[in-house]
This record gives structure tokens, sequence and C-alpha cells, in this order.
């Protein structure tokens, strides 16, 4: 008996169905960043942090991160991903596509973050509306780091015409709600102003051109094991040298050796023993 157009059409349905989800999931396996074919690597950092790199370079899965502030660390193997999902060092994974999103949570739901990747131009977008957001290095005044735009750039910034202050930026922002993150690679800048922050790469650095998106995330729902991990990743701070121990004092308008030798000659040795002298030379 030949089948009436209906079980025809309805063939033909499920047909374009099939083949259309078999396109997507095609699709999705081609992940593409800056136009180039590339690799999600997800890696243990620690026991309560992960690795995430975003690359198109074929083979880096084992590299360590392009960064100088990073010692000789020993990287977990990729985790592989099942279903868009992984779990590792305390924290579940999910990893969906169009756009690129990543979101994580711990075992207890405690602590809770998305990322969401332009697999373009390699803004990372995060979510910042669960409370006060901290770090960023040296060079701003503000607690909460939030409402602002940090351009990221390192040496003396004028803030507002007021006063010139040393800019040490670090990527690394701390979630008051128990999350944390430091972009390793690239350089960019951190736009904080909205709902949502935005990480965005610098296009010129050789760190964007050459390199992946790479960065380490934390749960720090437990913030002095979040630090034991950090430490673990960069090393223990440097003891400072004998002579920066003491009294410290800095000029802007000394205007010869005369003047400095007499500034050091005022203070009593018996008194500072050490005394770093900083004497700033206008360029002119």
């Amino acid at each position: 008996m030949l089948p009436n157009k209906f079980t025809v059409t309805l063939a033909v349905i499920v047909l374009l169905n099939l083949c259309a989800k078999a396109a997507l999931a095609q699709r999705h396996t081609a992940l593409l960043y800056k136009d180039k074919p590339a690799h999600l690597v997800i890696q243990q950092s620690g026991p309560h942090s992960i690795r995430i790199k975003l690359s198109n370079k074929p083979g880096d899965e084992n590299d360590a991160p392009d960064n100088p502030a990073f010692i000789a660390h020993d990287w977990g193997k990729p985790i592989p991903l099942h279903a868009g999902h992984a779990s590792v060092s305390g924290l579940n994974i999910q990893v969906s596509y169009d756009p690129l999103t990543i979101s994580i949570t711990n075992k207890s739901n405690t602590v809770s973050q998305t990322f969401t990747v332009d697999q373009q131009t390699g803004q990372l977008s995060f979510g910042i509306d669960d409370g006060p957001v901290l770090g960023l290095g040296e060079g701003n005044e503000k607690f909460d780091k939030r409402d602002s735009l940090y351009q990221m750039k390192n040496g003396q910034v004028n803030r507002e015409d007021k006063m010139w202050i040393a800019s040490i930026p670090v990527p690394f922002l701390i979630g008051t709600k128990g999350w944390a993150f430091f972009i390793a690679t690239p350089t960019g800048q951190v736009d904080l102003t909205g709902k949502v922050g935005k990480f965005i790469p610098n296009p010129s650095a050789r760190d964007f051109v050459d390199g992946p998106l790479d960065m380490i995330f934390f749960d720090a729902s437990q913030p002095l094991e979040m630090m034991k991990e950090v430490t673990d990743l960069v090393g223990k701070p440097v003891l400072p040298p004998k002579w920066a121990m003491g009294y410290m004092q800095s000029h802007r308008t000394i205007e010869n050796t005369e003047q400095m030798i007499g500034v050091v000659d005022s203070f009593p040795a018996r008194i500072f023993h050490w005394m770093p002298l900083f004497i700033w030379v206008p360029a002119s």
C-alpha cells in the first residue's frame, strides 16, 4: 500500500528536523575564536579553582599561562566535557553555544557566575549585580569597584585633576558573593558601569593577536582558602630589603644636588639609619 500524503509530509518534517539538529551539533563542534577553529580547555588549577582557556592555537592544551605572574605549577589534565558539562575542583561547569556561555556553580550552589564570550572580539561578559566587587589592583579610591570603567594603565595617573597617584592594575576581580577570577591573557579594560561586567581586550596587544583568552576562576566563598590557592599560583610575597623598612620621604621640588644632600643631613643618623629619598625630576 502506498503511503498517503500525510505520512509523506510527516516523514519529511522529521527528516528536516534531524538534519537541522545535526547541522547545529556540527556547528557547535566547530568552535571558532577570532574567525579560526578553536578549542575550549578546562583544567584543575587548585582544590577550589579551575583554569578556562579558549584558544585557536593547535596543541597548546598543556601550555602554562603566558603571564609572568605565575610560578611553576602542575596544571591538571584537560577535563572532557560530557554533553557540555564537567565537574572538577568542587565546581560544576556547564557550557552552551551561540553565544559561547560558561556557567559555574559550586556543589552547594552558594557560588554562581556566568561568562559569555564574544567569539569575534574576545570580549568577556559576567554578572556583577549580586554584591560589591573588589580587586583590580592599586590606583583606585573606590572600595566597591562597580559603576566605573578601568583603563588598566600602569604608571602615574591623575584622578579628576585632584592628585597624581600610582596605578598598578591587576585583572583580578573578587565578588563578595563568593566568586573570583584572574585574567592571565589578554590585556584589556574592565568595564563595570552596567549591570553586567565586561572585560574588553586590547585588539592591538600582542597577547590578544597571538594568544588565547586564559583565566583562572576561584570559589572564593572561603577567602583564606582562595588566597592560599592564589599564593600557590604566583608565589609568596618577597621580604623587602632592610633599607625599605624605615621612614621614606618623597620630593617634587628639589632643584639641585646640594638641596638633596641638605635634606638627608637634616635627619640625625641615630634616628634614621636607613632612609630612602625619592626625587621627582621634571621632564623639562
